[in-house]
């Protein structure tokens, strides 16, 4: 991820999980222990993230960000792709989706997501490790 993430050079402090394994929820209050106060806290979760993601947003709720990215997240079984089309319909102006055709794994969840949020970009190349530069251009913008 710090390949996409050079891009943004020293605007952000960033906190890149290790893998789609780690816990979302400790992995964000040990964060917030440190003394930093951001000016806008940006969730980003792309591919496997959706796993820490949605342990995460279980326990603090989407509105203690700013913006969520959602990367070509999967959503290959119910519980996954219910939750991140109900955050979508409930955070439609917050949630920003980058996706591919095959990525989330489920067609309907895909679609509903890229209907409902306020910018949903698919990737021209359909390239799943390339939608990282479609957001990570679009949250340049945003920051």
């Amino acid at each position: 991820m710090y390949d996409y993430f050079n891009k943004t050079g020293n605007k952000l402090n960033l906190f890149v999980a290790a893998n789609a394994n780690v816990n979302g929820k400790l992995s964000y209050n040990t964060i917030m222990k440190k003394d930093i106060t951001p000016s806008k806290k940006i969730l980003y979760l792309f591919s496997g993230g959706y796993k820490p993601g949605m342990e995460l947003l279980k326990s603090v709720g989407a509105d203690t960000f700013d913006k969520i990215y959602l990367v070509d997240i999967w959503m290959g079984n119910a519980s996954v792709s219910d939750f991140y089309t109900k955050l979508s319909r409930e955070n439609k102006g917050k949630v920003e989706y980058y996706y591919t055709s095959f990525g989330a794994n489920n067609n309907t969840a895909r679609n509903a997501i890229s209907e409902t949020v306020s910018k949903s970009v698919s990737n021209n190349k359909n390239d799943h490790m390339d939608t990282n530069n479609d957001a990570i251009e679009a949250l340049m913008k945003y920051i």
